[in-house]
């Protein structure tokens, strides 16, 4: 079932991910011309240029992605030399859930849990010992695919950057890369500068990164990633080594992201009271299971349906994690079963609704009122036109009624003709259907002579930059040039001193190599 979803900014398009079926492993490789960036645009960029007051449209989805697995385990199978013989070891077990687009969501749980393994596992980094069904809206897919990776980013916890750079010159660097250069370099930089106004480092732009706060750092690896705008992102937790300010900042940003469209999952180790709050969803997971997903603030009812009642002067994520490291006696098998329990519910109470609406689309008052409501359920146009039990003419006739309807009640989620030639009814094909014709997220990246020039470039830069190194290969050679010729003086050019003058000359070509190449390394 592919779940169709409508945006929120007249510059962005309905598009779908065209999937096609592998009958051979049951998965679905999604295509990269499956996302268009703006269909009314001759370009391939990912944005759309614009004033620099209606910047955070260019940041809105076309597409809007959801992530579900189901019975996801992780095994790892290593050698002990002890009893000599391989063991395997279960990480993950079983567990399910969902990260649904527009969210932002956290997951949580103590030391060792499995957090990262699980985020490694949902981005790809993690492809051997994986069982389980991950799938992108509703069409299972293999998250260590090339297609899957150009929709998604994974932003680590140690920030890689170049010190003696700035971030107008990193920025740079990474458009080049990742935008080619059939797009010109004055959109290049617009769109730097939008990305840079909306994360607040547009007065840093020609401060090197070294110099940058913890804050700043994270929110300049992020801007990397957003030039790209992938609509999934994944954080391994972009909190840790921040003050409480930089924390909120940084939380505040990815708020902002998810509620232009992103999907936007992150670990966090130990939040406090008010970040806590920022979060839509919470995932937490101890020793490998889930004990609690969904909406932050039905945590604390859910805690007290398991006899579990948090004090009022208490941080709720405290005494979550208090309770997954067993402080307060409580058997974690019946939270995970109560978890498991509560994650089913939901997802049938959802069918459900989805149905009840089904039931009654044909109805333009009830379309008067699905309309009026689609602020408060953003994903009930895309369910209301997956299921294959409705007729395409009926359920045309039904688009266009909430599309008119749509245009009266000022929502957001406007769809226009050619929101409507995307969805699943229209002249388009689905799950192997139908197919409909998208552009190219980006069809022509730097290429690999582009990218060498540019990473050599870069190289160049920052040894020019590094006074230090610099001084330190020149005394270096000179210091070696005046040993070499205090001990090769007067050798001559006679047999015996053949050895001698193969000795010096074998030294020589070591030195100027491997000093060239310590510029790389250090670099």
């Amino acid at each position: 079932m592919t779940v169709m979803q409508d945006v929120k900014s007249t510059d962005a398009c309905v598009a779908g991910i065209n999937c096609c079926s592998n009958t051979a492993n049951s998965e679905t490789s999604i295509d990269k011309s499956s996302v268009c960036m703006n269909p009314s645009s001759t370009s391939n960029v990912l944005y759309k240029p614009s004033n620099y007051d209606n910047w955070e449209s260019n940041f809105n989805l076309c597409k809007q992605i959801d992530i579900e697995f189901e019975n996801l385990k992780y095994i790892v199978r290593k050698f002990n030399f002890h009893e000599r013989k391989f063991v395997t070891k279960e990480i993950l077990h079983g567990i399910n859930g969902a990260f649904r687009a527009g969210e932002l969501t956290a997951i949580m749980g103590p030391s060792g849990s499995g957090k990262s393994t699980l985020l490694n596992v949902m981005t790809g980094f993690r492809a051997t010992g994986v069982t389980g069904t991950i799938c992108i809206n509703g069409d299972p897919i293999s998250t260590n695919s090339p297609s899957f990776r150009e929709l998604s980013c994974y932003i680590h916890q140690d920030d890689l950057l170049r010190p003696l750079m700035t971030i107008g010159e990193t920025m740079m660097l990474a458009a080049h890369l990742k935008l080619g250069f059939s797009t010109s370099k004055e959109y290049k930089q617009n769109l730097i500068k939008h990305i840079l106004a909306l994360l607040g480092l547009e007065h840093r732009y020609h401060v090197f990164a070294g110099k940058l706060s913890g804050g700043q750092k994270k929110r300049l690896a992020i801007a990397l990633e957003l030039i790209s705008n992938p609509p999934v992102l994944f954080l391994d937790e972009p909190t840790t080594g921040l003050d409480s300010s930089s924390c909120s900042q940084c939380v505040s940003l990815l708020k902002k992201l998810a509620s232009l469209g992103h999907t936007i999952v992150c670990t966090i180790h130990q939040p406090s009271a008010l970040i806590f709050e920022m979060f839509d969803k919470l995932y937490t997971v101890v020793d490998g299971s889930c004990i609690y997903q969904g909406p932050v603030r039905e945590l604390v009812p859910f805690l007290e349906g398991q006899d579990l009642v948090c004090p009022s002067y208490h941080n709720p994520a405290d005494f979550l994690l208090e309770v997954a490291v067993g402080e307060h006696d409580r058997d974690l098998v019946k939270l995970i079963n109560a978890a498991n329990k509560k994650y089913h519910e939901d997802a049938d109470n959802q069918q459900i609704n989805v149905q009840r609406l089904l039931s009654r689309i044909k109805s333009k008052d009830a379309c008067s009122k699905i309309a009026g409501n689609l602020k408060r359920f953003p994903n009930v146009m895309s369910k209301l036109t997956s299921f294959d039990y409705v007729k395409p003419a009926a359920d045309e006739v039904a688009l266009e009624e909430v599309k008119s309807l749509n245009a009266s009640v000022g929502t957001r989620e406007k769809l226009d003709d050619k929101d409507c030639d995307a969805c699943p009814t229209g002249r388009g094909k689905i799950n192997g259907r139908r197919s409909t014709a998208y552009k190219a997220l980006h069809t022509e990246q730097a290429s690999f002579i582009m990218q060498y020039f540019l990473l050599l470039n870069r190289i160049f830069i920052c040894a020019r930059r590094n006074y230090f190194l610099l001084l330190a290969r020149l005394m270096s050679h000179i210091v070696i040039g005046l040993v070499f010729g205090y001990l090769y003086m007067n050798v001559g050019d006679k047999a015996t001193t053949v050895l001698g003058n193969y000795v010096y000359l074998y030294g020589t070509i070591l030195l100027l190599v491997y000093t060239g190449k310590m510029a790389v390394v250090l670099t």
